[in-house]
Formats: C-alpha cells, sequence, structure tokens
C-alpha cells in the first residue's frame, strides 16, 4: 500500500467534507437571514422572554407536543423546529439532539396530524413553501384606497403611481374591499362564505384564486403586507 497516495487521499477527501460542511451553515444561516428580512423585525420574537402560552409552539400542545422546564418535547423528544406552512415556522438551533416536527392540515385548516421528520426535510419544506405562501409568518393584508368606478360588470381602478388603469372582476373587487387586517385563510374563508361554496370540494381552487387575486392586487399597488 502506498501511504502517502493514501495520506493525500485522506487529506483532499477531509478538505472537501470541511468545506461543503462550512457552506452548509453558512446556507442555513443565510436562510434564517432572509425570511427574518421578509417577516419583517416586527415579527421577530425572542422567544426565550415569552411565558409558555405565549410561545408560538403553545397551540400545539393538544396535539401531543409537552412544555417541560422551558423546552418543548414531542413524544419524548426535543423539538428543534415545526414546520406548518401558512401558520408557523419555529427552529430552536440550541435544541440537542433534536426532532423536527410536520404539520398537516385538512381542506378546512384544522390540523390533522404531526409527524417526525429530518431536518433536512423540514429545510426544504421551508424553502418550497415560503415564496408560495408569500412569507413565513401569517401575513395580514393592507388595504391601500384608490380611486375607482364601476363600468358594467368590472371595476376599473387607478392604480397606486396614478398612471395606469387596471380592470377587475367582481370576486377580485370584493377580496381586496375585504382583505384589510386579513390573513390569506381568512381570505379564503370570506370568498368561500360569499359565494356559498362547499369547503371540501372548493377549498384549493378558491385559496390558488385568492393567492393569485392578492398577487396582483399587490403588484398594481393596491394591498401590501403587513
Amino acid at each position: 500500500m502506498n501511504f502517502d497516495k493514501e495520506k493525500k487521499k485522506y487529506t483532499c477527501s477531509l478538505l472537501v467534507s470541511t468545506t461543503f460542511i462550512i457552506l452548509l451553515i453558512f446556507f442555513k444561516m443565510d436562510s434564517i437571514e432572509s425570511i427574518s428580512e421578509s417577516i419583517g423585525k416586527s415579527q421577530v420574537v425572542e422567544l426565550n422572554e415569552l411565558e409558555e402560552r405565549e410561545h408560538p409552539l403553545y397551540v400545539y400542545e393538544e396535539n401531543g407536543i409537552e412544555y417541560v422546564n422551558g423546552k418543548w418535547f414531542f413524544k419524548g423528544s426535543e423539538i428543534g423546529g415545526l414546520v406548518d406552512v401558512g401558520y408557523c415556522i419555529y427552529v430552536d438551533e440550541g435544541a440537542k439532539s433534536s426532532v423536527w416536527i410536520y404539520v398537516s392540515r385538512n381542506k378546512n385548516g384544522q390540523i390533522s396530524s404531526l409527524d417526525v421528520i429530518s431536518e433536512k426535510e423540514g429545510w426544504e419544506k421551508v424553502e418550497n413553501n415560503f415564496i408560495s405562501i408569500g412569507g413565513i409568518l401569517r401575513m395580514k393584508y393592507q388595504k391601500r384606497n384608490r380611486p375607482y368606478e364601476n363600468v358594467k360588470e368590472n371595476v376599473l381602478v387607478l392604480t397606486n403611481d396614478g398612471k395606469s388603469i387596471i380592470t377587475l372582476n367582481n370576486t377580485a373587487f370584493a377580496i381586496w374591499q375585504n382583505c384589510e387586517g386579513r390573513e390569506l385563510e381568512e381570505v379564503v374563508q370570506c370568498v368561500l362564505h360569499m359565494y356559498k361554496l362547499d369547503v371540501a370540494e372548493f377549498y384549493d381552487t378558491v385559496k390558488n384564486d385568492c393567492i393569485e387575486i392578492l398577487e396582483y392586487l399587490g403588484e398594481n399597488g393596491l394591498i401590501k403586507e403587513g
């Protein structure tokens, strides 16, 4: 055996592994920083200053999560992260030998199960859903009042820059008028109720339409997330 050759191979392998680990750490830190910047400083909370009932994980206690001596546990394991898309993203980098939890919900928005996943799967779910939900934490929409005029079955609205006019159908106009202070889920429920639609049958379609309309309203300066 050529020991010098094997030593060089080992050194090279160690260097590659170390570089990969460093890049992974930077990638995770960059993910956390970008998420924090996107949700806004006003929504970043020092969790160690919160009482149990004020903590974001408190709402999951009835689903098997426990609070013991200042730490949160699920089935005996400390929680390192929780992903509840559209509702809550929780990461505790100080947790040791921890598990990550993925929260599944039914079409009515009710929690159906809590499943243990790997940290890698947790970060993948965060990154895959970050853009689609417009933010990690639940965002409330703020309506911007603009001049508008009803024309037949549509509404003509002067955009925020005052240089152009966009056309809204009845649904888009109703969402614009009723989204103030509401979160995405509340907007969806409002539309379902307005048209008396069956939740089980139309929830996904209405939610996708609401996301598309809210993005359109935001692009034209008629609403903003806050």
